[in-house]
């Protein structure tokens, strides 16, 4: 399949990485893979899990670096300075 977008045809090459390397690893493809519907979706919610707390370390992290974060309440997140065509999806 080719893709003139040179940002999906990555995602596409570390996908085929990424299943070749889970072959060598478990001996089989994805498709082979048994398991029950329950424990596929168990195993996607860890993996969301993981990126969820990926993403925040990187958001903290952003925010730090610009000097955006005033200080963090809880949940709330103060923020200063944010110029008009920016925007922060939390609650401010």
């Amino acid at each position: 399949m080719k893709t003139p977008d040179k940002l999906v045809k990555r995602v596409m090459d570390k996908m085929a990485l990424r299943a070749n390397q889970g072959m060598i690893k478990f001996g089989n493809t994805m498709e082979e893979t048994k398991k029950t519907k329950i424990q596929w979706l168990k195993e996607t919610q860890e993996e969301l899990l993981d990126a969820a707390v990926y993403l925040e370390k990187c958001i903290e992290a952003e925010y730090k670096r610009t000097e955006k974060i005033v200080s963090w309440e809880g949940e709330k997140v103060n923020i200063k300075d944010l110029d008009e065509n920016e925007s922060y999806g939390g609650t401010i």
